[in-house]
């Protein structure tokens, strides 16, 4: 078997960007109104993946462990601000409900994923943080949508919420139907993602690795593994986030939810 590394060529890389480029020109009409956030987008993409390379070509000439928790935190932030960006409902403590359900499902699985493959990972940023960023861009997708879901449930919902709690049903009874519609929301696009890999898609972890020259028995173990500890991730990250939502909105009493503004 050929295994043959394929390098982009400037020529390549520019013909591609030019037509992104042009379709983002012919988004600019009134009646599309598409034009200027493909532009801005396109070009904050490419910048953040060129600034991105050279971090970590610097991080891999130069492993160290305050190298790569300084861009695991830069990494956790960000996700944090985008998940509070894509909300629209607001809840008490929602910044530190987002950033602890993040933190509490990625890192342990993140973690002792790295830890199977390598124990002394640390040594190892080529293993450790593209496996994290796979880890933490799901995870966040998952908890946003998990938690957005959530709140929305509850709005539509809250005058029979309030009258089963009346009633003397606790917040976890009254919300059970608005958390299984909600975790489903949050787990369907990686389930989705499952069920068909490798038949409609292949995805990103296993491309890669073929393209590089890699086996692809191999690189289908990476993908399976990693597939598996996203789900794991995002299933956590959701459970967590919407519980932390429905305990900072009803509290243990329940009486906070009747005071509760929807927004």
């Amino acid at each position: 078997m050929n295994n043959q590394f394929f390098q982009i060529s400037p020529v390549a890389l520019t013909i591609v960007s030019g037509l992104v480029l042009a379709q983002g020109l012919f988004a600019l009409r009134p009646e599309l109104d598409l034009g200027k956030t493909i532009i801005s987008s396109a070009i904050k993409g490419a910048v953040q993946l060129a600034l991105i390379a050279t971090v970590l070509i610097w991080i891999f000439a130069h492993p160290s462990w305050y190298a790569q928790a300084l861009v695991v935190s830069i990494m956790v932030f960000v996700a944090v601000r985008t998940i509070l960006r894509r909300m629209k409902n607001h809840f008490p403590s929602k910044t530190s409900s987002v950033t602890f359900s993040l933190c509490l499902s990625v890192f342990p699985v993140a973690l002792m994923g790295v830890s199977l493959i390598q124990p002394h990972f640390w040594q190892y940023p080529s293993l450790f943080l593209p496996l994290f960023g796979m880890i933490l861009g799901n995870s966040m997708n998952g908890v946003a949508l998990g938690i957005e879901r959530f709140m929305e449930e509850i709005k539509i919902s809250r005058l029979g919420l309030i009258n089963q709690l009346s009633l003397g049903a606790t917040p976890q009874e009254a919300t059970a139907e608005a958390f299984r519609k909600s975790l489903k929301a949050a787990t369907t696009p990686i389930l989705n993602t499952m069920s068909v890999v490798g038949i409609v898609s292949l995805p990103g972890m296993m491309s890669g690795q073929i393209l590089a020259g890699g086996s692809p028995l191999e690189a289908s173990k990476y993908q399976i593994y990693i597939i598996f500890l996203v789900f794991m991730s995002v299933f956590i990250g959701s459970l967590l986030g919407m519980a932390m939502a429905r305990n900072k909105i009803m509290g243990p009493s329940s009486r906070s939810f009747y005071t509760w503004k929807a927004s």
